[in-house]
């Protein structure tokens, strides 16, 4: 599928640190983008992934502590040389299944189990993204 290379231009992170907007928006490669989608809907419909959620608002980082939360389940990424709040439009996807399932889909970044959220080094209980997660919400209406 399509290479993902999030950017903090124009991101959720960039806004909040009220970083200027970019000159222009990146070119997307459409037909990527569409077969991208199309593997993930695939997926989705053969039941090979169990859950899926877009790198959007906030990057990989975000979207798995809300998969965690969402599924009430911790997990384990080594996100060595990813940009963990980068966004990218269209082929980003954080998706969990059994290991050869997910693997077709694209890199592979860790595990799913446990009460606790480890990202590289960094580790925080469901309980505490909860709670982070509770207090932002006034932010993002």
């Amino acid at each position: 599928m399509g290479e993902f290379t999030p950017s903090l231009g124009a991101s959720e992170l960039g806004k909040l640190r009220g970083d200027a907007l970019p000159d222009g928006l990146p070119d997307i490669d459409l037909d990527s983008v569409r077969a991208t989608h199309e593997a993930v809907r695939a997926a989705v419909r053969s039941g090979a992934i169990r859950s899926c959620h877009d790198i959007a608002e906030g990057g990989l980082a975000v979207a798995v502590a809300e998969s965690c939360l969402l599924g009430a389940v911790g997990g384990a990424i080594e996100a060595d040389g990813i940009e963990l709040f980068g966004e990218q439009p269209g082929h980003g996807f954080v998706v969990s299944g059994a290991h050869d399932d997910v693997a077709g889909l694209g890199r592979v970044l860790g595990t799913v189990g446990g009460d606790e959220l480890r990202i590289g080094p960094l580790t925080w209980s469901l309980d505490e993204l909860r709670a982070a997660h509770d207090a932002l919400a006034p932010l993002f209406p």
